[in-house]
């Protein structure tokens, strides 16, 4: 029996009908400062939340025909993965690590650099309203609008 290409790197198990099904695996990001930062301005302490989401919302805009993402910076066409930071285990659904892990081959960019990206092109979608546009995870808090810009001000 035929098991296919497995890009998502979970485990493969057989359904009933003969198909193979595959289960989420941890998928390992680090944060950067200000990852963490914008994320916590939004979700509060829980960077997993945010940044799964972030995933999310980024994986339905490379599917999304109406306004795929803007490319990543080129700085990360020959960076290294980052080695510090926050580092989470995240748990997405296998099609979403399917996408991103193309659209990093297709970018030819690491797989870090481009999930880093992914964060930033959500808040920047959600700063200016772009994100109505495109599906939200089940359970996420939306974010309120305008909220970096908030949170920076406060900053300052």
């Amino acid at each position: 029996m035929d098991k296919g290409w497995n890009f998502g790197g979970g485990a493969q198990v057989p359904t009933r009908s003969g198909r193979f099904s595959v289960l989420p695996q941890p998928m390992k990001i680090i944060l950067g400062t200000f990852a963490c930062f914008c994320i916590e301005s939004r979700f509060g302490p829980d960077l997993g939340s945010g940044a799964e989401a972030a995933l999310r919302h980024y994986a339905g805009r490379v599917r999304s025909d109406r306004k795929p993402p803007p490319p990543p910076p080129l700085f990360l066409l020959s960076a290294t993965p980052p080695d510090s930071g926050v580092e989470l285990e995240l748990t997405v659904e296998p099609e979403v690590r399917e996408v991103l892990e193309l659209e990093a081959l297709r970018r030819e960019v690491y797989l870090e650099g481009l999930l880093a990206h992914a964060i930033f092109v959500y808040f920047a979608d959600h700063d200016s309203d772009a994100a109505e546009r495109f599906d939200f995870p089940r359970g996420a808090a939306k974010p309120a609008r305008g909220a970096a810009k908030e949170a920076a001000a406060k900053a300052r």
